[in-house]
């Protein structure tokens, strides 16, 4: 798996979570729940990290919704509405936060300053909001299609498909010097792909049913734009598994996950691709590292996890029915040390303390010299598999 260079005014610090090949565990891990948050009484249907991590949005009752730090939990900014919110999202760059409440009313944000910037009044209430990777336009995933509005105006300017369950903008780069921003729906017919350069008109179907499946619900895509991750559930909930394509001419299945007992309604990749975390709704949170497609952990069975996002500073973000925005560590029981590369290998920790210097940390985890380089790490784990996660650090 390739990484990715940061440029960071600060050194970049090498952060090794290693696991031995026999530790691997899918067992239930309250223990990594790092801060629960709570946003009121009434269940949370949507939430959203800023792109930098420190910051999470999620509605507050009846009167809009509120933003809060990812490290201490405080309410940064309350954006008012007058009734309950039900979609949120931050933009790429995070300048800007979404949120749609139950009067279809769509209000813009200044995520500094909290101040609201426009309002437009919308025809239906949707499932969920996402921000195109330019930032001109807003998806909205409704019983009757997906609606793009141009955030400019308020206007609503085109709808892709009949049906939609999930929505996600896709940077497509699979051919060479060309690249296109797509937009992939869910539905009952799989998930089709509508071009976002232009009039939103349909492409392909990037994935048709197969087998079983009746409908395909929540999507994710990979950060890279070179994989798609959907969910799919049978015929009177004969099968509810999680498929892994690869984006291409001719997309191709690469990976189907096994192991929940319901339909999944939110997938979430890590920012950098290594994981990917699922959510039922309904007690079954499960993290899953990318490309192996292996079950690590299933999160505390005892909370609802209505809705899932991931965190560049390491953070899985679940909610419940009522009103609390759960923080857990993607990786350990405890929060991510600095910024910097996280690596996790399934290899001795011993082999980098003797022949890197790498000193183990409170958490766990190694914090090793910054020359430490993939090629030498996957040398000393030959035979071994080599996950790579690199973080933002604060």
């Amino acid at each position: 798996m390739s990484f990715f260079a940061l440029r960071m005014k600060s050194c970049l610090i090498l952060v090794l979570l290693l696991m031995a090949s026999t530790a691997t565990s899918a067992a239930d891990d309250g223990g990594s729940l790092l801060l629960t948050i709570s946003s009121g009484t009434m269940p949370i249907e949507s939430l959203a990290f800023s792109p930098d991590g420190l910051q999470i949005v999620a509605p507050y009752d009846t009167t809009g919704a509120r933003v809060y730090s990812t490290e201490t939990g405080d309410m940064i900014h309350h954006l008012t509405h007058t009734t309950d919110v039900k979609a949120v999202a931050f933009s790429k760059d995070g300048k800007l936060i979404a949120t749609v409440d139950t009067t279809f009313h769509t209000k813009f944000w200044d995520a500094e300053t909290g101040m609201q910037v426009q309002t437009f009044l919308g025809t239906y209430l949707p499932m969920k909001i996402v921000f195109s990777p330019a930032g001109n336009h807003l998806a909205m995933v409704t019983p009757t299609g997906v609606q793009i509005y141009d955030i400019n105006t308020g206007t609503q300017i085109y709808t892709a498909g009949a049906l939609a369950h999930d929505a996600a903008y896709l940077v497509d780069k699979s051919v060479p010097a060309v690249t296109s921003t797509r937009l992939l729906v869910t539905s009952t017919t799989g998930i089709d792909m509508y071009d976002a350069d232009s009039t939103y008109t349909m492409i392909q179907n990037f994935a048709p049913l197969t087998g079983a499946d009746t409908e395909a619900r929540a999507l994710a895509v990979h950060p890279d734009g070179t994989h798609v991750a959907a969910a799919f559930s049978g015929a009177s909930g004969a099968s509810f598994t999680i498929k892994v394509y690869e984006v291409a001419a001719v997309p191709m299945l690469v990976k189907t996950l096994h192991g929940h007992t319901m339909t999944v309604g939110s997938l979430a990749f890590s920012p950098f691709g290594g994981q990917l975390v699922s959510t039922t709704g309904y007690m079954e949170a499960k993290v899953w590292e990318f490309p192996s497609g292996l079950l690590v952990r299933s999160l505390d069975n005892t909370m609802d996890h209505k809705t899932v996002d991931f965190s560049a500073s390491g953070l899985i973000a679940t909610s419940d029915m009522t009103g609390n925005v759960h923080l857990y560590s993607a990786f350990t029981g405890c929060r991510p040390q600095g910024p910097g590369r996280m690596v996790r290998f399934k290899c001795s920790k011993q082999n980098f303390i003797d022949n890197f210097g790498c000193v183990e940390d409170s958490c766990g985890n190694l914090q090793c010299p910054p020359e430490l380089k993939e090629a030498d790490a996957r040398a000393l784990c030959s035979n071994h598999q080599v996950q790579y996660e690199q973080q933002q650090g604060n």
